[in-house]
């Protein structure tokens, strides 16, 4: 999809390019936030850790907004603020220079391709929201 995406604004992408692209930010992120979470779990009491039931997908390290709402919350409203997290973002400006970096062009700019990334992620937080409100 980001291949395209960058095809159609007038990028000249392989296809190793954005794969690599796409893997070396997923990793990037994916270190940090094993990290993050291994300290969460170092820091927490054994009463705490013994009752999380982890099939429930309990949330240790709260990186997004949605961590901080209540239990009450609209499906839209969960789903948005879930949707806002450090990491994701993270991986999202990594995304953005990444693209432009191996655009094959310079007219290619890093918010040209911010613009097709957050759009792209914005459009799959609105299918979220619609597959959430079907089920």
């Amino acid at each position: 999809i980001f291949a395209l995406g960058l095809m159609f604004i007038q990028a000249q992408p392989t296809y190793a390019k954005v794969l690599s692209v796409t893997a070396w930010s997923g990793a990037a992120t994916s270190v940090v936030s094993t990290l993050v979470f291994c300290a969460a779990l170092m820091v927490q009491d054994q009463q705490t850790l013994d009752s999380i039931d982890p099939t429930k997908g309990v949330n240790f390290v709260p990186t997004n907004l949605g961590a901080f709402l209540s239990s009450g919350a609209s499906t839209v409203i969960r789903v948005i603020a879930s949707s806002i997290d450090i990491f994701t973002i993270w991986f999202l400006i990594l995304l953005s220079i990444g693209f432009a970096a191996t655009s094959g062009a310079r007219k290619i700019t890093t918010s040209k391709t911010a613009s097709l990334v957050f759009g792209l992620w914005i459009v799959w937080i609105v299918l979220r929201i619609g597959w959430n409100m079907l089920f």
